[in-house]
C-alpha cells in the first residue's frame, strides 16, 4: 500500500461537494490490495461521529472542508505500513459517512422495506446532487468515473462477501464509482447514463408488485416467410441482410392491445425497422391503461447510416404513454458461420469466412435508471458476448434488468444465450431476459419442435443440494408462444414458482 502524499490530499479539498470527494477517495481506495483492505482499522468513535456530522453541513464546499480537515487532523504522521493502514481506514470511514448521507436518496430506499423516504432535513448539497442525477444521470463525475446509486434498485444489494473476496464495490450498498468507458478488446465503448422518472405520461409508472413482474415475449416473425435473408457484396465481402416482410409494427401494437397488463413487453432482434418508430410512438400512446410499463420494440435497421454507409441495428424502448425513452444500437455485429449460412440456403461465403451482418458497429452502451422499476441495459444479441466490456458494465453498474433481443432459432437450455446469461449472473443480481422469433427455426429445417421464444435467468441464489450442502443456482424459465392466431405471444410471471420455473445449477456453466 503506497502512502498518500500531501499534494494528493490537498486536491481532495477542491471537490465541489462530498459526492465528488467520494469519487476522489475511491480512486485511492481502489488501488489498495484486497488483502490490505480486509484488515483496515476503524478510527476512534469520536472521529467517526465527527465525519458523520460533517456531511450534514448544507453547503457542499463547507462539508468537504470539514471532512478533509478531519482527515488531515487525524492523518498518521509516519510512513510505516501500520501508518498507511491507519490512514486507509480513515479514508474508508470518510467514504462510509458520505454513503450514509446518500442512502436516503437511493431508489431502493424508497421502494423496499424498511422504506426510508426523503428526509426533510437533507443537506442542501445532497438535494442538489439528486437534481443533478435526474438531469445528467449521475451525482458527480470525474474524467474516468461517475458517482451513481449502486444497483440493483428492486432488490437488496449484494453482500460484502458476494465475491468471496474483498471487493471495494461490494463494501458499499448505496453508492458506486462506475466507469464512463470500457473496452471491447482494444476498442473504447463509452457508457452513457440517463434517469427516467415515474411521470405518468413521459415516465414509467412505479411497480405495484416488485419481484413479480409480468413479461410478455412477442416473436413477431412467426412464419417461414416473415423474415427475408439476403446477401450483397461489400468491398469484396459477402454481407448478410435481414428484414421483416410483414408489417411487424402493426403486429406488435395488436399484440400489446390484446394482452393483459404486463410490466415488460419484448420483441426480438431485426423484426421492427427504424422507420416504424413514429407509428409505434403514436400507437402505444393510443393504447388503454393496460399497455406495458415498458416496451422493447425489438430491433431493426435504421434509415440513418453510419459513416461507413451502412445502417445501424437499433433497439427502441417505449414508455406506457408512447414516449420513446431511449435507443440502443448494436456494438458488435454478428457473423453467421459458413455451415449455418449453408443450412439457411444462403450463398457460400467461402472457406474460413462468415456472413457478417451488414450494419455499422456502435461504440456506446446506455444504462438507464428507471426509478421505481430498476436499472436497465439493452444488449442486442451478439453484444451480450462482448468481453470484457459487458462483464465490467454489468459488474460495476449492477443493473436490475438485462434485456436481450436476439435473432436465433429460438432459445433453449443449454444454449449459447442461456450459458452467457448464467455467466453474467455471477457478476450481478440482474434478471436477464432474452427474446427470440420463430422464423429462423422454420428456415433451419423441418421436423424440429417449436422452440421457446423467451428465456429468463435470475441471479445466483444458494439452494440446498441432495446432500444438504448449499449450491449456487439460478432460477430459470423458458417461455413458449401460445398456440393461436397471429400475433402470438408468451407470458411469464417472475415468481420462481414451478412448474414454469426450474433451476440451473452451476455445473451447467
Amino acid at each position: 500500500m503506497e502512502a498518500v502524499d500531501s499534494d494528493t490530499r490537498s486536491q481532495w479539498a477542491a471537490a465541489a461537494d462530498p459526492g465528488e470527494l467520494f469519487l476522489r477517495l475511491w480512486t485511492i481506495a481502489g488501488g489498495w490490495t484486497p488483502a490490505d483492505r480486509a484488515i483496515l482499522p476503524q478510527p476512534l468513535l469520536t472521529v467517526r461521529h465527527a465525519l458523520s456530522a460533517a456531511v450534514t453541513i448544507s453547503d457542499g464546499a463547507g462539508a468537504v472542508a470539514q471532512l478533509v480537515g478531519l482527515i488531515e487532523d487525524n492523518w498518521p504522521g509516519g510512513d510505516t505500513h501500520l501508518d498507511r493502514i491507519q490512514a486507509a481506514g480513515l479514508v474508508l470511514q470518510a467514504m462510509c459517512a458520505i454513503e450514509d448521507a446518500f442512502a436516503q436518496l437511493h431508489p431502493r430506499s424508497r421502494v423496499l422495506p424498511p422504506v426510508l423516504g426523503p428526509s426533510s432535513t437533507a443537506a442542501g448539497w445532497l438535494d442538489a446532487a439528486e437534481r443533478r442525477r435526474h438531469r445528467q444521470g449521475s451525482y458527480a463525475e470525474l474524467a474516468r468515473s461517475r458517482l451513481v446509486p449502486s444497483g440493483p434498485f428492486s432488490r437488496h444489494a449484494r453482500g460484502r462477501n458476494a465475491s468471496s473476496a474483498n471487493s471495494l464495490q461490494d463494501h458499499f450498498a448505496y453508492l458506486t464509482a462506475a466507469p464512463r468507458a470500457s473496452r471491447e478488446q482494444d476498442r473504447e465503448i463509452t457508457v452513457d447514463i440517463m434517469v427516467v422518472g415515474t411521470d405518468a405520461m413521459r415516465g414509467v409508472p412505479a411497480s405495484r408488485s416488485i419481484g413479480r413482474e409480468r413479461i410478455r415475449f412477442i416473436p413477431l416473425a412467426e412464419e417461414k416467410d416473415d423474415l427475408s435473408l439476403s446477401t450483397r457484396m461489400q468491398a469484396g465481402h459477402l454481407m448478410l441482410d435481414v428484414k421483416p416482410t410483414v408489417d411487424t409494427a402493426s403486429r406488435l401494437l395488436e399484440a400489446l392491445r390484446g394482452g393483459s397488463e404486463v410490466d415488460i413487453a419484448l420483441a426480438p432482434e431485426l423484426t421492427v425497422p427504424g422507420a416504424a418508430e413514429g407509428s409505434l410512438e403514436h400507437g402505444i400512446a393510443q393504447l388503454t391503461g393496460d399497455a406495458p410499463r415498458i416496451t422493447l420494440a425489438g430491433s431493426g435497421l435504421t434509415t440513418e447510416k453510419g459513416e461507413c454507409g451502412r445502417p445501424w441495428n437499433e433497439a427502441r424502448m417505449f414508455a406506457r404513454g408512447g414516449t420513446l425513452l431511449w435507443r440502443q444500437r448494436k456494438i458488435w455485429p454478428f457473423g453467421m458461420q459458413r455451415a449455418k449460412a449453408l443450412a439457411y440456403g444462403l450463398p457460400d461465403p467461402g472457406e474460413d469466412e462468415s456472413l457478417m451482418e451488414d450494419v455499422a458497429g456502435h461504440s456506446q452502451i446506455t444504462v438507464v435508471d428507471i426509478d421505481g422499476f430498476g436499472r436497465c441495459v439493452v444488449l442486442i444479441c451478439q453484444d451480450i458476448e462482448a468481453r470484457p466490456v459487458i462483464e465490467e458494465i454489468v459488474s460495476r453498474y449492477q443493473p436490475d434488468w438485462i434485456l436481450t433481443p436476439i435473432l436465433d432459432p429460438g432459445v433453449k437450455v443449454p444454449g449459447w444465450a442461456h450459458q452467457r446469461a448464467v455467466a453474467l449472473s455471477k457478476h450481478s443480481q440482474a434478471r436477464i431476459v432474452v427474446g427470440s422469433s420463430l422464423t429462423m427455426s422454420l428456415l433451419g429445417g423441418a421436423g424440429v419442435p417449436e422452440p421457446a421464444v423467451g428465456l429468463a435467468v435470475g441471479p445466483a441464489d444458494p439452494t440446498n443440494s441432495l446432500d444438504g450442502t448449499l449450491v449456487p443456482s439460478r432460477a430459470l424459465a423458458l417461455v413458449n408462444a401460445m398456440v393461436g392466431p397471429s400475433p402470438r405471444s408468451g407470458l411469464l410471471v417472475w415468481d420462481h414458482a414451478p412448474p414454469g420455473w426450474t433451476s440451473t445449477s452451476i455445473d451447467m456453466d
